[in-house]
This record gives structure tokens, C-alpha cells and sequence, in this order.
């Protein structure tokens, strides 16, 4: 649950520097939660002034109580430990308010859990806090009681840290008894307590207690919970652990092959949780002498975690190290010293000089297989060096986000838009980020990402970017520059198709001024995105005005870029398109076989666009 509690935390923060900005806020795609966070905000001054809305009813105390108390548990979870306690401490002063026992006894133990793992109360003082709890429980919820069961449960693990693991057990079990004597022996709460039980007898070394809990609770838990639940995988992690360490090495290996299947079977080979199985088991092959058979799991986790997580996430980390605990027991101790300087250095946040040259290097195998026609291979290039630029310099850095407009390239020839959009829009929001809305930086991303819009055939969103690239242009080198003249040119056909003739004839009057006054001596760039648009009869009705304006711009590319340029053969075929809607199919026929071969030279036989447009041949011929 912390993960969607953080969710709402990214969203309360991004609503507050919303507000800050004067930006408009849509607080009904925020959330139930945020939405909460936004009216404490305007009753308690909690954040900038909110903008007046028609959501202006009171917080209750309920309501707040519950926003802070999951504030606590999501800034616990993201160790940020101060804020945590605030809100927890908000939470428990309004659970005394409202002076409903429940509230009170759950946010009593939320603070106590909160300050015992920030440090705030030491181990040896934290039994005194939970004994606390559980006589507030008791005396006012009763001694059989879900809130009495679960502070038992915290002291056995108290008790446990505190190295008094005969007590521990003892209230683990008094937990356990009143767990199953509240609810039902199918519900989940029950198969929870289960594994709360056997954490606590391994911790106590009572392996036999443990396995004997978890061989009669485990297929309640599996039913109940599911293989995604963490309680599962904890499960399965003690009973392995419980049976390696009586000296059943083959059961506990059964165990976990058990746990490795269903977590492939359910959630997939890439899983992350199938890299957490191979680093359980590698971390007991490591403890009982099998150093090879560690190492290779260990090398199957880091491969997986590389993957999922990148290279700065805890897990991956973590098997790093245990990776150099490994090689060094093995004898290979340079191994082991270069994996460790490698770690720390990651740890530090200062880029490995070899893992960079690794990343340049898989930055230009991709351009050169894409240079050769050969996409498939050069994603796969590119998605490493981004892995690598991404984790290890981050996403805004320039080496970073040259890979992603190279790779949106690559998505773009395979007939991928979905991704190739993904990738572009995520340099747009760093230039954005970096240079601002009228720099010419940013101008060529918004025309970028229209133009990939303008393939999807989503013309009002490309007609919104390309206005804005039209903007940033004026604004910071004129229209006379190269890349201004080519999103003025997509802009003013936009306008065409969409049958805003006085605008796209104003446009291209303005762009042809400017050329005339000689400013662009070079020839207008128009993004090698701009492939197709999905012409439909309702987004463009068929007028003699934007037929004309279209064949006056078709012929400006020709003049521009040659009959043979591939920019050139996307004007033919939108052209060839208007025609056609116009009932005009030999003209129509005469530039989609124009445009075909410039196609097939420039994107090979097998892409879409190319397949399309000998589709479109062959419809134009049956009607000629």
C-alpha cells in the first residue's frame, strides 16, 4: 500500500507547485486521497491559498485523521522519518479528539512504530512503548481484541530485537491465539498472523516451530493472499530458511524451485520478484559452501535487477555486494575489489568511466545499425545505452536524452508511435525543463512530437504543439530559420485538413515574406517524423481552397528538397489523398505511385507506411 501512499504524496506535491504557479489544477483526476489533502490544505493552511472551486465542504475529523496517518506510513516507507513522525503525531492528537478508542489504540501504535525504526525510541525502550499499547487495547477494545492481537504481534518483534527471544515467541503466540479465535480460519488476516509467527520463531532459532507453522499455514496463505502479496514471498523465504538450516538442503531447494515457478508461472520471467527467489536461494548456497552454484544465481539476479530496477536501485545494490562476498571466498579477490569500487562508486553517484565508454559504445553500434536499415538490433543497442546514461547520469543529461530522440527515431521506423511519441515527449519535457517554452531547442521537440501525432492522425494535438513551436521560433530566431519555415509548413497543412483555410493561407502568406526578404538561405527542414496523416472526411471536408493551398505547398517541397526527397514523398501522398476525396483518383493514382518507391527506398518494403500507401494504389485503381 506505501507505494500508492507515495503516489499521493508525488501528486499533493505537484498540486502544490501547481498552485504556486497560478497553473489550472483538475483535482478530479487527483484522487480521493489528494482530494482530501486539498481541502485540509484550504481549512488548515497546509500549502499555498487554493484557487477557488466548488469543493469548499468542511474536513471532518475522520477524513484528516486518516490523510495524516497514511501520510505517516507512506513518508515511513520513504525513510524520510521526520515527516513521518509529524504526521503520525498529527494523526494521534486527532484520534484523542475524536476519542474513539479504535482510532486512538491504531494511532498510538503508528507513532510508536514510526519512532522505533527512525531511532527515535531506542530497542531496549521499545517493549515499554508496546506494553503501553496493549493495555490501552485491552482495557478499552477488550483483551480479545484484532488491535490487542497486533500490539502483542509488535512486542514479539520488540522482544525479539531486544535478544529475549523466549518471550518473543510467547507473544507471538498470544497474538496468534487471539487472531484465530476473532476471525474465520480462511481469512487473510489469519494467514498474515501465520507468517508473523514463523518470522518470529526463526528469529528466536526455532526452525522446527517455524516449519511446523508454515507447512500447515501455507496453502492458507497462498489462497488467501496470492503469490503477488509479500506475506507470500515472506512465506516461502522462512520455510526455505527453516528447512536449510535443520540440514534438509533438498527440501529447502524444493521450496524454493516451488516459490521460482509460480512467481514465473503468475508475473513472468522478467519479473522483479523472480530476482528476490534467486538472490534468497543464492544467499543459502553462499552459507552452506556452494560458492559457484551462489555466484551463478547471483549473476541471474543482477542481470534481472539491471533490467527491472537499474543499477541505483537498493536490490540491485545489495547483490552487488553480496556478489563480491562471493568471488572473494571463491579466491578472486580483484574481482571482488573491482565489484566493490564499483558499488561504492554507484553508492556516491559518480559515473564509472568504463561503464560510460560501454554506454557510447552501444549509442553508436545503434546508429549504425539503423544506418543499415537494421531497427530491431539497433533498439536493442539503444535501450542499453539508455540504461546505463539513464541510471547512471540521469534523465535530463544531455548524453541521455540524445538517446531517446535517437531511439524515438528507431521506434518511428519500426512502425512503433506509441513508443516513438513516449520517448520524444520525454525530451520535450526536459528541453522544456532546460531551455524553456521559446527556446529554438524546445520549438524543434514540439514539432517532433506533432509530427508524431500527425502519423496517428491526432491533428488537433499536433495543430496545439505545432502553434507552440510556431511561437518559439518568432520569438527566438524568426521564421526565416530553417526548422521555423518547416513547423510554419506542417502548421499551415494542420490547417488544411482541418479546413481552416484563412489561417493556413495567412500562415503560409506570413512564412513566404519572410523567405522573400531572403532570411533562409537554407531549405526548410521539415521533421523526418512527419510520415502520414490519417485524412478522415469528417476532420477535412473537401474544399477547393485547402485542395489548391496543398498543391502550392506540395509544390514548394518539390522545389525545396527534389522530386526524389522523402519529405517531398510525404507531401505527395497527403496530396494524393486530398485528390482522392475530391474524386480526382488519376491524379490521385499519379502521386501515390510517386511516393511509393521514395517509400520503399527510404523505409524498406516491410514498414507500414509503405505497406499503406501500396494498399492505397491498389484501392485508387479499382475507381479509376
Amino acid at each position: 500500500m506505501h507505494e500508492k501512499r507515495l503516489k499521493a504524496i508525488e501528486e499533493w506535491e505537484r498540486l502544490k507547485e501547481a498552485l504556486a504557479s497560478g497553473k489550472p489544477v483538475d483535482e478530479s483526476s487527483t484522487g480521493e486521497l489528494l482530494r482530501h489533502l486539498t481541502l485540509i490544505m484550504k481549512k488548515y493552511g497546509e500549502g499555498p491559498d487554493s484557487p477557488a472551486t466548488a469543493d469548499d465542504e468542511e474536513v471532518d475529523a475522520p477524513t484528516l485523521q486518516y490523510v495524516y496517518e497514511s501520510l505517516a506510513h507512506a513518508h515511513k516507507e520513504a525513510k524520510d522519518y521526520e515527516k513521518a513522525i509529524y504526521h503520525a503525531r498529527k494523526a494521534f492528537a486527532l484520534a484523542l479528539e475524536m476519542n474513539e478508542w479504535e482510532t486512538i489504540v491504531n494511532a498510538h501504535r503508528t507513532l510508536v512504530k514510526v519512532m522505533c525504526e527512525s531511532g527515535d525510541i531506542t530497542i531496549q525502550k521499545a517493549p515499554e512503548y508496546w506494553e503501553s499499547n496493549i493495555a490501552m487495547a485491552e482495557k478499552h477494545l477488550g483483551p480479545d481484541h484484532f488491535q490487542t492481537a497486533e500490539g502483542y504481534d509488535e512486542l514479539a518483534k520488540a522482544l525479539l530485537l531486544s535478544d529475549k527471544p523466549e518471550q518473543a515467541c510467547a507473544m507471538a503466540r498470544k497474538a496468534m491465539d487471539i487472531i484465530e479465535r476473532a476471525f474465520d480460519p480462511s481469512h487473510p488476516v489469519v494467514a498474515a498472523a501465520y507468517c508473523h509467527l514463523a518470522y518470529v520463531l526463526d528469529g528466536a532459532g526455532d526452525y522446527a516451530g517455524a516449519q511446523a507453522v508454515l507447512e500447515n499455514a501455507l496453502p492458507l496463505i497462498e489462497n488467501n493472499l496470492g503469490i503477488q502479496d509479500g506475506t507470500t514471498r515472506t512465506a516461502y523465504r522462512l520455510l526455505t530458511r527453516a528447512l536449510f538450516k535443520q540440514g534438509n538442503v533438498a527440501g529447502a531447494q524444493a521450496i524454493w524451485e516451488r516459490a521460482a515457478a509460480m512467481v514465473e508461472r503468475h508475473l513472468g520471467p522478467e519479473d522483479q520478484m523472480l530476482a528476490a527467489t534467486y538472490f534468497m536461494w543464492g544467499n543459502m548456497l553462499h552459507e552452506a559452501g556452494d560458492f559457484e552454484g551462489a555466484r551463478k544465481l547471483l549473476e541471474k539476479t543482477i542481470d534481472l535487477s539491471e533490467r527491472k530496477a537499474g543499477r541505483l536501485h537498493p536490490n540491485t545494490l545489495e547483490a552487488y555486494d553480496k556478489l563480491a562476498e562471493i568471488l572473494r571466498d571463491m579466491g578472486d579477490v580483484e574481482g571482488a575489489q573491482t565489484l566493490k569500487r564499483k558499488t561504492a562508486a554507484l553508492r556516491k553517484g559518480k559515473p564509472d568511466p568504463e561503464e560510460m565508454k560501454e554506454a557510447s559504445d552501444y549509442f553508436d553500434q545503434a546508429r549504425a545499425f539503423a544506418d543499415k536499415g537494421n531497427y530491431e538490433r539497433a533498439k536493442e543497442m539503444m535501450e542499453k545505452a539508455i540504461n546505463l546514461w539513464e541510471t547512471r547520469l540521469g534523465p535530463d543529461d544531455p548524453n541521455t536524452v540524445s538517446a531517446y530522440t535517437e531511439l524515438g527515431i528507431i521506434f518511428n521506423h519500426l512502425g512503433d508511435t506509441d513508443n516513438a511519441l513516449t520517448m520524444m515527449e520525454k525530451v520535450l519535457a526536459v528541453h522544456e525543463r532546460q531551455f524553456g517554452r521559446h527556446h529554438p531547442t524546445t520549438a524543434r521537440s514540439y514539432n517532433n512530437v506533432a509530427a508524431i501525432h500527425l502519423t496517428k492522425g491526432n491533428l488537433k494535438k499536433a495543430q496545439i504543439l505545432l502553434e507552440k513551436a510556431v511561437r518559439a521560433y518568432e520569438q527566438s530566431v524568426g521564421l526565416g530559420h530553417p526548422d521555423a519555415a518547416g513547423a510554419c509548413t506542417n502548421l499551415s497543412s494542420v490547417y488544411m485538413l482541418t479546413g481552416r483555410v484563412a489561417q493556413g493561407r495567412a500562415l503560409q502568406k506570413k512564412l513566404r515574406k519572410v523567405q522573400e526578404k531572403g532570411y533562409s538561405a537554407r531549405p526548410a527542414r521539415v521533421s523526418t517524423f512527419y510520415k502520414r496523416v490519417n485524412v478522415s472526411t469528417d476532420e477535412m471536408p473537401v474544399m477547393a481552397d485547402p485542395l489548391s493551398l496543398m498543391e502550392e505547398t506540395t509544390a514548394y517541397a518539390e522545389k525545396t528538397y527534389g522530386k526524389d526527397h522523402f519529405n517531398t514523398a510525404c507531401f505527395y501522398f497527403n496530396l494524393a489523398q486530398m485528390y482522392a476525396l475530391a474524386g480526382e483518383q488519376e491524379a490521385a493514382l499519379q502521386l501515390m505511385e510517386k511516393s511509393y518507391p521514395i517509400f520503399r527506398r527510404e523505409l524498406g518494403d516491410d514498414h507500414p507506411q509503405t505497406m499503406h500507401t501500396k494498399e492505397k494504389i491498389e484501392e485508387i485503381k479499382k475507381q479509376c
